[in-house]
């Protein structure tokens, strides 16, 4: 009785942890989303992309153009949540210099 216990709580715990959604991480969003035009610290600048080290947008406006795009730079706005948004602007700040 014991080990059917202790299977049947392993169990739950192992769907509790599969179930439990993940945070996304801001460097595979940008790697992912954003690398192959801006480069690898925003300084690659394909296409025409702007090159993100330059940058003097505030969050606000960071936000629009990943949502909105611009140029050769497509919407996001479908293929991105709010939160990931966030989270590429935020790591794109880090590339300032």
């Amino acid at each position: 009785m014991k080990n059917y216990l202790i299977i049947f709580l392993v169990s739950l715990a192992t769907v509790s942890v599969a179930q439990t959604p993940q945070k996304p991480d801001a460097q595979k969003l940008y790697k992912s989303k954003c690398n192959r035009c801006h480069g690898k610290n925003g300084d690659k600048g394909l296409f025409h992309a702007s090159k993100l080290s330059q940058s003097k947008l505030d969050d606000a406006s960071m936000v629009l153009l990943i949502q909105e795009g611009k140029g050769l730079m497509p919407s996001f706005s479908k293929k991105l949540t709010a939160e990931e948004v966030r989270l590429i602007v935020e790591f794109v700040k880090l590339f300032r210099k």
